[in-house]
């Protein structure tokens, strides 16, 4: 009987913490609807909010953002460009040096491409980094919610990588966002999880540095020139090797 009683608390509390919790992305669905009905505004505002914020990093004074006032101004003065363009600057955000491309004083972690194609590449995870990617899966979810009331507060499966596979020259973390965004998470969401949020780190890589401004070794091979050791090469090699197969 108390055991029933206790169950029947819990409930309620995860549904009134569950109400208080959507109360807030309510508001944030309600202004991503209200967006899309001028999406070109919506996203030239964002723009120029972008651009202010980081006019005075190293790399907004070298491509004008103050100066930039309309969107012409902003394709001629930062023309579509691959990662190889960006990575100088990226090489001394991995080193510390924050203001080279950002304007944030902290970098989360480095979030790291899978590698597939060429040698993984580190993407800088900031605290507004993850507000954006926090607020788009939150809205999403709510939705999910708001279209099918059947799913509420039904336990959830959730997968996620290591954050923490290895270090980058400043100390930062480098691996998966989605490992600490599940490791972020409020205690409510993760009592509705199906099993205990817990990712599997990767000991092999622990202790090692990425993207180091020489090559060393590692438990796992020899980093080439890009900071990639020879192994996870090879294992990105075989992954396309057994696609084709696969494909033919």
């Amino acid at each position: 009987m108390f055991q029933a009683l206790l169950n029947k608390s819990k409930e309620l509390l995860r549904h009134s913490g569950a109400k208080i919790v959507a109360f807030g992305i309510r508001r944030q669905l309600r202004a991503f609807e209200a967006a899309t009905l001028d999406p070109q505004q919506a996203q030239e505002s964002l723009l120029r909010r972008i651009l202010s914020r980081h006019a005075s990093t190293d790399f907004g004074r070298d491509h004008g953002f103050a100066s930039i006032r309309t969107v012409a101004d902003y394709r001629r003065q930062l023309p579509v460009s691959p990662y190889e363009y960006h990575e100088p600057y990226l090489a001394r955000v991995l080193k510390g040096e924050w203001r080279a491309l950002l304007s944030e004083p902290y970098v989360e972690m480095f979030a790291l491409t899978s590698g597939t194609t060429a040698a993984r590449k580190a993407i800088p995870v900031t605290a507004q980094y993850l507000s954006d990617y926090r607020r788009g899966w939150q809205i999403w979810g709510l939705k999910v919610y708001r279209d099918h009331p059947q799913v509420k507060l039904r336990p959830i499966m959730q997968m996620s990588g290591d954050w923490e596979e290895c270090h980058s020259e400043s100390g930062r973390p480098c691996g998966s966002v989605t490992g600490l965004t599940a490791k972020m998470q409020r205690r409510l969401v993760k009592k509705t999880l199906l099993c205990a949020g817990r990712s599997r780190q990767s000991e092999r890589f622990r202790g090692q540095v990425l993207f180091g401004p020489t090559p060393q070794r590692s438990p796992v091979g020899r980093y080439d020139h890009r900071g990639q050791s020879q192994h996870a090469h090879q294992l990105g090699s075989r992954r396309r090797s057994r696609k084709r197969n696969a494909d033919s």
